[in-house]
């Protein structure tokens, strides 16, 4: 057993050294991460603590106060995805759906738009598709990035 312990230590020692020094380790090591920790999530049915709500309020009714929420959103995740190593600078654009009524409240995000200047890279691209499609709860297919131009 302990020679077990012993050659789990060596090859995580291996895997941290190999990452350190190689970025596509490095990555590949970010992306299975944040594919066990959404797995985690999902497995035990549990909604994160940073969503749509928390980042703004629905409003009540349509209009310009529907606008500025929607503005801030965009806002708060383009503060935050910029902090995403790689991403450099982020701009975000929401679109919502309908909704079954005229209550702003039924309305839901449909599609994101990411421009970022590292959406070059797959793993960047990766990462800001999952971390977007955590925060607003939509589909990972909901979510495009592209290249900022500049």
């Amino acid at each position: 057993m302990n020679g077990e312990r012993q050659g789990a230590g060596a090859v995580l020692t291996r895997l941290v050294n190999a990452a350190a020094t190689n970025k596509k380790i490095r990555y590949a090591l970010y992306i299975a991460l944040a594919v066990i920790l959404l797995a985690i999530l999902v497995g035990t049915g549990k909604k994160t603590a940073l969503t749509y709500n928390s980042l703004a309020s629905k409003p009540e009714s349509g209009g310009k106060d529907e606008s500025l929420n929607a503005k801030s959103v965009e806002k708060r995740l383009e503060e935050i995805l910029s902090c995403i190593e790689g991403a450099g600078r982020v701009k975000v654009m929401l679109t919502y759906s309908e909704g079954d009524g005229a209550e702003a409240s039924s309305r839901g995000v449909c599609g994101v738009i990411v421009v970022a200047e590292g959406g070059a890279n797959f793993a960047v691209r990766q990462s800001l598709i999952s971390a977007v499609s955590t925060v607003l709860g939509v589909d990972e297919k909901c979510v495009e990035v592209f290249v900022m131009s500049g």
